[in-house]
């Protein structure tokens, strides 16, 4: 069942907020010349849009966008976890300063926005082709993925940042880092 916010990111607030994520990636400006969008079927906790951006010079991009903005919290996610739980800077800090260098060949994270004062908390990777691993039958595939999770583990467990980014903000580890990706079909 598809779970998903009553309230999609408002079409102008969406479009400015690609334009200003993706002109800082790209270190100039850019301008979006066509934006389509629909919702993921893989939301869990906070919602994922699917985007296809054409930017000016014809340069079509993929995107997931995920709202980690408070209000944003889908109602099956706030019936079961305590408030506690959720740092929206951890996700965002995990892929702009840990993931981005790791070499990992994690998706391209683009950018994100993070605005304490409008509450406002979002998310730009790339979008990857590709079947969900539940989807994969090959065995080989599932060790494959557990010994790119495990590279991952130990390059980080040590590291300030990966410890930072640990804490639940009362001081306690938490069990796991939520790096969720996102593969999808293309758009229609």
């Amino acid at each position: 069942m598809l779970l998903r916010t009553n309230k999609p990111i408002p079409f102008l607030e969406l479009l400015s907020t690609l334009e200003d994520v993706l002109s800082r990636h790209f270190g100039r400006k850019r301008r979006i010349v066509r934006l389509r969008r629909r919702f993921s079927p893989y939301s869990s906790s906070f919602p994922l849009e699917n985007v296809e951006v054409e930017l000016d010079g014809r340069q079509t991009l993929r995107l997931v966008v995920k709202d980690l903005s408070p209000e944003s919290m889908l109602p099956g996610a706030r019936a079961v976890r305590p408030a506690f739980l959720y740092r929206r800077d951890r996700e965002i800090e995990v892929y702009t300063r840990i993931l981005r260098h790791s070499g990992l060949g994690t998706p391209v994270c683009y950018g994100a926005v993070q605005s304490e004062a409008q509450q406002r908390y979002r998310l730009l990777l790339e979008r990857v082709d590709g079947p969900l691993l539940w989807q994969v039958g090959n065995f080989q595939v599932w060790e494959e993925a557990a010994r790119w999770l495990g590279r991952l583990h130990s390059r980080y467990q040590l590291t300030n940042a990966a410890a930072q980014l640990g804490k639940n903000g009362h001081g306690r580890s938490q069990p796991r880092l939520e790096v969720g990706l996102d593969y999808d079909e293309p758009l229609l």
